[in-house]
């Protein structure tokens, strides 16, 4: 019997392995074809390949493309070549900074690690160190225009007022503002002043004692029928009295919790200051244009304090509005004006004080 041929064997069709492991080695075909061209540029020699030492340094590009193809370990062992440095990059930088070289513990103006930072006017614009493959970039000179926050000076912050009901745009602030910090005034629990709030003839007095206690008596005080021994304000009263800024009622009583009208105020302050009455009283009380609510017991003592720049009117300095109880705000600015003529406060520039 013949023994038959046997079988042809099957093919079996490329699968994607077999794909890629040709791709592979096509691509590392070329790249060693692009090594051998990179390092003899006028031809390509096999034969030179035999002895790689005695060739140029590879170009960079062909290196990189063996690094990518056969991973970096594997390149680093099989080449003799030294690592190819990176290539410096100038690095874009707003205006007033520089990318400076990678150092501990910078400061501004010299390095730091790996960030920007402020160049102050007059400093160079960095500072010369090894190379590190970042190349510093030269920052024109600083403008006081766009000069860094780094190097601008300090501006004073805006004065906090001391009362929240106070702030600076309110028309009394500056009075309020300068006998709270010389304590002659003090506000309440909640930080406000309440500078609307009528004051009472036992607070007014209370301010005076603040503003003058270094005047001495000029009198003995008086026990008022309607003030207790207890009273808080006895001895702001006693002494209110005894320097002769404030008199009583007749009856001997002293009426502490009646508000006080305006005029009694400035009345209170000329005597107290013992301001000279004009001889034209009468004609200087006429700069208000409501000069017949004034009454005839205070007409020389507004008018003296109006002279001596003590009356401070808001919003119409032609309103002298004498018998509107005074608030606590008009009260700062009178006591503060009376300061003033005293020689003990420097002056207020305001728009409010009356001056004939």
């Amino acid at each position: 019997m013949t023994a038959s041929p046997p079988p042809e064997p099957s093919r079996r069709p490329l699968g994607f392995d077999d794909f890629v492991g040709i791709l592979v080695a096509f691509l590392s075909i070329g790249a060693i074809l692009l090594w051998s061209l990179g390092r003899r540029p006028a031809g390509f020699d096999v034969f030179s390949q035999l002895n790689p030492a005695d060739q140029p340094a590879a170009a960079p590009i062909a290196d990189s493309l063996i690094e990518s193809l056969l991973g970096t370990e594997e390149a680093d062992e099989d080449s003799d070549l030294p690592a190819a440095p990176p290539v410096p990059v100038p690095q874009r930088t707003p205006l007033g900074y520089a990318v400076v070289p990678v150092v501990p513990d910078a400061v501004p103006g010299r390095t730091t690690p790996g960030r920007t930072v402020p160049i102050a006017p007059g400093t160079a614009p960095y500072t010369t160190v090894p190379p590190t493959g970042v190349v510093p970039v030269p920052v024109p000179a600083a403008s006081p225009e766009l000069a860094s926050p780094a190097a601008s000076p300090t501006a004073a912050p805006d004065q906090t007022p001391t009362f929240a009901d106070v702030p600076t745009t309110f028309w009394a602030y500056p009075f309020v503002e300068a006998l709270a910090e010389r304590g002659i005034i003090r506000g309440f629990a909640d930080g406000t002043f309440k500078p609307d709030q009528p004051v009472n003839r036992a607070e007014f007095a209370a301010m005076l004692q603040s503003a003058f206690e270094q005047r001495p008596d000029q009198r003995t005080p008086q026990q008022f029928s309607d003030v207790l021994t207890g009273f808080w304000a006895v001895p702001a009263i006693n002494k209110a009295y005894g320097t002769g800024f404030m008199e009583g009622y007749p009856g001997n009583v002293f009426r502490p919790e009646q508000p006080i009208p305006r005029v009694q105020a400035i009345v209170s302050l000329a005597k107290g200051l013992n301001v000279s009455a004009p001889a034209n009283a009468n004609q200087v009380v006429q700069t208000y244009q409501d000069a017949n609510q004034i009454p005839d017991w205070a007409t020389s003592q507004v008018a003296g304090a109006t002279e001596a720049a003590i009356v401070v009117n808001h919003p119409n300095t032609s309103a002298l509005e004498p018998n509107r109880e005074a608030t606590r705000a008009e009260v700062a600015a009178l006591v503060y004006q009376a300061l003033v003529r005293d020689n003990q406060a420097p002056p207020i520039d305001s728009q409010y004080i009356v001056r004939p």
